[in-house]
Formats: C-alpha cells, structure tokens, sequence
C-alpha cells in the first residue's frame, strides 16, 4: 500500500463556501490518504461540523484562534489506523502515530512562526517530542512537512537572495541532522529553483513548504511534488493570493 502526504496551506478554513472547495479537491487528488492543512483558523467548536463534512476519515486538530494559525490532519480512506495523536495550543503543531501495513510512522505537521526565535524554540520541541515517540514506540520512520515559514538554504531557496554559496538554515540542518531526516523535495531536484511563496508583484520568492523524511524511506519514496493549488481565487485572504501552493509525498510501502 501507499502512504500518499498531501500538504496545503489553506489560509483559513471558516468560509464555508472555501472550506467544502478545498474539501472536494483533495478528496479528487488520485490515491491521497493523508492531508495536512496550515492556517485553519479553527476552534473547538469546528471540529464535529468539519469531520460530517469531510465524511471519509477522521480528522485532527490543532486550534490557533479565529484568525490566525491553526493546524489539522484529515484522513482520506485511509486503511491504517491511527496509535496516538497530540498537538500544541497555539496551533502551530500536530503529531500522529500512525500504523500502516504493520509499518509505523510519526507524521508530523508544522506551521512556522514568522519569527526567528519562536522558529527555534518550536523546532527544538518538535525534535524531543519526536525523540520521545520513538523510544515509546519502536518507531524509526518519520515525516515532517508543511509551512516552516523559514527556507532551508538562503542562496537556493530565496529570491532574490544575497548569497552567492549555499547558506543552510541552522536549526533546520541541526534538526535533520539529529533526526536522520533529508528534504526529499531538494533531494529529488538539486538545481531547481522552485519557490511556495511570493509577495504580490513576486519580487520577492521563498521555499518555505517542504517534507522531511527518515533517510531510509528516500528509496521507498515514489515522487514529491510542488504544485500550484487552482483554489486560490476562491482564498478570503486576498493579499495572499499568490501563496497558495501544495506539496504531496508518496511514500511505496
């Protein structure tokens, strides 16, 4: 079977008119069982109307406020099951432990703080967090993904950019290091300059969207791709009109 990752940020899911577009189109993307969202902007109050809505799986959340942040993990179909599941109060965090074909995983989802030492302290959590699932657990297999609002490296990943080396992000790199994770998306694509963001005249350019996966399911990994997302003219937040891209992993287990 196939672990299909799906990740968007939807810039608010409260709409209702957005919220059931973004629904039916991830539900159309072929063989995807796993979708993470960033910016839900969800409440306690959403989650039963949301899960009827979305119909085929469970789904989990991470609240932020009416406004702003707000992680979630919808399941789409999905024939594994779900272990444990936590996530933070700010809803910049959400981790599963899943099982599929008696393989486990710890996938996690991450909406970044704009914010350098926020970013910091949220990624130096998330690493014990996962350092400590793994000891519970027995698991070796991990994903990562979504809006890091941070790039990996400032001469690839920017535009424009000052560097004329590459220049890794710190806590990023100690964090892949530590955790034996690869950036799949740059390890498939070297050379590519590919960008998940840009300001409205798109002078300016970032790779703030990315997956990191367990360097052992690189060989496993089908394909990872960054794709424009045809659901932005129906986003409520108009300034961010041109930010809306998607990233898949497929994962052949």
């Amino acid at each position: 079977m196939v672990l299909s990752i799906f990740s968007l940020n939807v810039r608010g899911l409260r709409n209702n008119i957005k919220r059931k577009a973004i629904f039916l189109f991830c539900k159309e993307q072929p063989n995807t069982n796993c979708f993470l969202f960033q910016e839900t902007h969800s409440s306690e109050d959403d989650h039963i109307f949301w899960r009827k809505q979305w119909g085929s799986g469970d789904i989990y959340l991470s609240h932020g406020t009416s406004h702003s942040a707000g992680v979630a993990i919808f399941l789409h179909r999905f024939n594994g099951r779900v272990i444990d599941h936590k996530g933070d109060k700010e809803g910049h965090w959400l981790m599963v432990n899943i099982e599929l074909d008696d393989t486990k995983y710890i996938l996690v989802n991450v909406y970044g703080f704009n914010n350098r030492a926020k970013n910091r302290k949220l990624i130096s959590d998330l690493e014990k967090m996962i350092e400590e699932w793994k000891i519970i657990y027995s698991i070796e297999k991990v994903v990562v993904a979504g809006d890091f609002n941070m790039v990996p490296d400032e001469k690839q990943d920017r535009f424009p950019t000052k560097y004329n080396s590459p220049h890794f992000n710190q806590t990023i790199m100690d964090f892949s290091c530590t955790l034996n994770l690869i950036d799949i998306w740059r390890k498939l694509n070297p050379d590519k300059l590919h960008y998940t963001w840009s300001n409205s005249e798109r002078s300016e350019r970032s790779r703030l969207d990315y997956c990191l996966i367990t360097g052992s399911l690189f060989p496993l990994s089908s394909n990872c791709k960054i794709l424009h997302s045809p659901l932005i003219p129906l986003s409520v937040v108009q300034s961010n009109i041109t930010t809306g891209h998607t990233a898949s992993i497929c994962l052949a287990c």
